[in-house]
């Protein structure tokens, strides 16, 4: 039984676009870890330049806050809330500092 040519082509867009999402996926995934990266990085200075923890926590704090004010129109983006976030982010701190 032979197939229908158009269902062939169908297939090839849906496995198309599938590529194309898990390759911007890939993209977003890396670009995500380069500024995490960026962040340690600029953890560590603050701590060899003497900058107090606390400092940085709350300036790191108050910044999480409001880019997260910012994106609070688009519920959908922001389901889980700042929380995770920010504690991952105080946790490279925090291992910067130590």
């Amino acid at each position: 039984m032979q197939g229908n040519p158009r269902d062939s082509d169908a297939d090839r867009l849906l496995k198309a676009g599938i590529h194309g999402a898990l390759a911007i996926l890939d993209a977003a995934e890396a670009s995500g870890a380069l500024t995490l990266d960026r962040f340690e990085y600029a953890a560590i200075r603050c701590a060899q330049h003497g900058i107090p923890i606390e400092t940085v926590h709350a300036t790191v704090t108050a910044s999480v806050l409001s880019a997260w004010g910012d994106l609070a129109s688009d519920a959908e983006l922001i389901e889980a809330g700042p929380d995770a976030v920010l504690g991952e982010l105080i946790a490279m701190v925090s291992r910067a500092y130590s």
